[in-house]
């Protein structure tokens, strides 16, 4: 079976042919970059976004930094070299880590071509959050707090530490 072919057999499991690297290496940047901004590690992201674009016949070197992305797609004699959108703020969103994780499964396991994945890489960036910011504002607050008192702070530098991390997190 060619590699040109719909499919390519890979230990006995179909994957997906090899795609157009421009094509791959964006939607494996958008994969990378849901993960980062919603609580993955960098070793998560990049051995996510390593698979993913492998599912499609392309090779990928990734340089994750606090504010982007670095990405580097080689396949079929092409490469790209591409620069992700800014990571303005980081959340905690493990609904949409576990939703990218499974997407990511199910492209190596062949089950999803590339114009699925990305369908389904814009449905997992506009899930609603699982918590309500009051609850992450009250919660994060008191992390701040409770490092406060954990450093020898006393009862009015609790205080004084839950509003400025409550406030740090509203704004």
């Amino acid at each position: 079976m060619s590699s040109r072919g719909a499919h390519v057999m890979s230990l006995g499991r179909p994957t997906p042919a090899s795609a157009p690297v421009e094509d791959v290496a964006h939607l494996a940047l958008d994969v990378g970059r849901l993960l980062f901004r919603n609580g993955a590690d960098t070793a998560e992201v990049q051995a996510a976004v390593t698979r993913f674009a492998a599912a499609f016949g392309t090779d990928v070197r990734l340089l994750v930094t606090y504010e982007a992305l670095l990405l580097t797609a080689v396949a079929d004699g092409q490469f790209r070299t591409k620069i992700g959108l800014r990571v303005p703020s980081f959340n905690v969103n493990l609904a949409v880590v576990a939703a990218v994780n499974s997407l990511v499964g199910a492209v190596q396991a062949g089950r999803r071509r590339l114009a699925d994945a990305g369908a389904e890489v814009a449905d997992a960036e506009h899930q609603p959050p699982t918590r309500s910011r009051w609850v992450v504002v009250v919660a994060l607050g008191l992390t701040a707090a409770s490092l406060s008192r954990l450093f020898g702070g006393d009862w009015p530098a609790f205080l004084v530490a839950w509003l400025a991390g409550a406030a740090g997190t509203w704004a």
